[in-house]
Order: C-alpha cells, then structure tokens, then sequence
C-alpha cells in the first residue's frame, strides 16, 4: 500500500481508468500440506506482477518504495523455526527455504 499511497494518481485512487500501477496478487489461503504447490502456482502471478512494477516510469520503479518491497530481510533467507501447536515438533522451516530459493532462482535473474 505504500507505493499507492505515495503515487496515488498512478495507482487509480483519483480516475480507476488512468491506473498504471498493476494489482498486486491477492493472498491465498492453503493449508500446512499445499505450501509448495500455491507458491509455485503464485509464482507466476507474482512473476508477472514484478515485471509489471519494473516497466513503470523511473520515478515510481525506482522509487525508495519499490526498492523498499525488493528489499532481501534476514527472515527470507533464514527463515526461524515455528512452533507447530502442541505437537511438541517445530517446524524446521525447510520448505519455506526451499521455496524461497525456487522463487529466488527463477525470478531474481529476470530482473537483471
């Protein structure tokens, strides 16, 4: 919402039909088991999405903001382990990690 509520002509607050700045995909909501497969199903989505941001003028795809929301946090790439309820286990955060990593290797490069 940030980049919205700095470039709120370019994300449609004033006139929806002068609206450059793309949607950003919705949150899915999945259960434990579908991690993997509705982040690969939203790779895509977020794929395209990224690309869309990119295309912008240079003053908003530049902008502190987007910068900002590419930003690598040290929880994307060590994500911390969770607790799982009462199951006494702990999530080790593997798929998590292994996701990102697909994410990063697929789109990171089509950036540059």
């Amino acid at each position: 919402m940030r980049i919205l509520d700095k470039f709120p002509i370019e994300g449609g607050q004033k006139d929806p039909m002068k609206r450059i700045i793309p949607f950003l995909p919705g949150k899915v909501l999945f259960r434990r088991s579908h991690i993997r497969d509705v982040a690969v199903k939203r790779l895509k989505h977020l794929d395209n999405y990224c690309k869309a941001l990119m295309k912008l003028p240079a003053s908003i795809s530049e902008s502190e903001e987007v910068l900002k929301f590419f930003e690598t946090r040290s929880d994307d790439l060590n994500p911390p382990a969770e607790d799982c309820g009462g199951s006494g286990k702990r999530k080790s955060g593997k798929n998590i990690s292994e996701t990102l990593q697909f994410m990063s290797d697929t789109l990171a490069p089509s950036f540059y």
